[in-house]
């Protein structure tokens, strides 16, 4: 308790102390939203040798909110940048080119990072056509378009990356 000082001065450092707190939460909150996860890192393996070059930064989405936003939206998508789409169990999850504005890959993977299904070079202008794969799979990674044919990525590929449910 500090000496000396009124309950109004007591008051208003407490104001100032909430109003604080709401700012820096908002401030978190947008940079959260605007800078989900970009600092992390995988390497896709198409071959037993990795490159430099193969490193992309990607974030991984889980919530059903942010999977049906995916990309969409974004009308620059790097070429050392995707988005990983994370399922708890194996289906054929369904993508679809909704808000999109630039054209992307569509790699379907398993639970161990082999891919099962490819689409590449899809439009935004084939929505509302939904994109599933051939064979289940636990993961979806979405990359500018052009990339799965520049990393020689195939089906039967593999893709090493921190899979959270993966075997």
């Amino acid at each position: 308790m500090y000496e000396g000082v009124d309950t109004a001065h007591k008051r208003q450092y407490v104001r100032y102390g909430i109003v604080a707190f709401v700012v820096l939460g908002a401030l978190v909150g947008w940079a959260w939203y605007a800078h989900p996860m970009s600092d992390s890192h995988l390497s896709i393996f198409p071959t037993a040798t990795t490159t430099p070059s193969s490193a992309i930064s990607y974030e991984i989405v889980t919530s059903t909110a942010d999977q049906e936003r995916g990309l969409g939206g974004r009308a620059n998508i790097p070429p050392d940048y995707a988005m990983l789409f994370v399922f708890p169990k194996d289906g054929t999850y369904g993508f679809w080119m909704k808000d999109m504005l630039a054209t992307i890959d569509m790699i379907w993977l398993s639970d161990n990072g082999t891919v099962v299904h490819l689409e590449q070079n899809v439009a935004p202008s084939t929505y509302p056509h939904v994109f599933y794969p051939n064979t289940p799979a636990r993961y979806v990674l979405e990359m500018r378009a052009g990339q799965a044919a520049a990393r020689d990525l195939g089906i039967g590929s593999k893709i090493s990356l921190p899979l959270p449910y993966g075997k």
